[in-house]
């Protein structure tokens, strides 16, 4: 998992965020889908983009963790769901923040960058039918997006970066001047994977 820090850092500081605080009914945030369970459908903050609750939330869901409406003798491993039904379950619920940005883009991202474009090519020969996680999210989020229109300038966080990509992504965001960047595509211009995912970068 890659973090943005700055990007989530002014996320959290930003005026919705801290308007969204100040009705003191608890800030649940992340990348939401929906799964469906017993014919309900229930929102959820997916676990893979990683999900953020501010010191209200954890105290409902601490309080109400170990009482029946919250499952506490379920074991599975989908931790993110049974954290949404808990706190929907509750007697003052609490639902998935919806974190995209004024256009509609996602801020929180259940695959790298380069993924999802190069998704746009595999989605037309049907390759996505290999991958059967990304079939299950595309069935969590009818409406999902691939290609640059899926990303937020202020993304905050990116699943499956590996230790190299992550460290490539920190010196392209903190450490490459931009009149080098031309250099970073020539370097990697025979991996579009890569290049891909500079190319996303470069709207931060």
């Amino acid at each position: 998992m890659y973090y943005f820090i700055d990007n989530l850092k002014h996320y959290l500081e930003s005026e919705e965020i801290q308007t969204e605080r100040n009705k003191r009914n608890g800030v649940y945030l992340g990348r939401k889908y929906n799964f469906t369970i017993e014919k309900y459908i229930v929102p959820y903050n997916t676990g893979s983009a990683g999900y953020l609750l501010d010191s209200v939330a954890v105290s409902k869901l601490v309080t109400n963790i170990d009482l029946l409406h919250c499952n506490p003798a379920h074991e599975a491993s989908s931790e993110d769901i049974y954290v949404a039904i808990c706190l929907r379950n509750i007697v003052d619920p609490l639902y998935p923040y919806d974190t995209r940005d004024e256009f509609g883009l996602h801020r929180f991202h259940s695959f790298t960058p380069g993924f999802l474009i190069e998704l746009e090519q595999d989605l037309s020969e049907n390759l996505h039918e290999d991958n059967p996680e990304l079939q299950m999210f595309m069935v969590r989020d009818r409406e999902m997006k691939m290609g640059f229109e899926y990303f937020s300038k202020e993304s905050v966080s990116f699943h499956y970066v590996t230790p190299s990509l992550m460290h490539l992504i920190h010196d392209f965001l903190y450490h490459c001047p931009r009149e080098r960047i031309q250099d970073y595509f020539t370097l990697f211009g025979s991996d579009y994977f890569i290049r891909s995912n500079f190319q996303v970068l470069l709207k931060n």
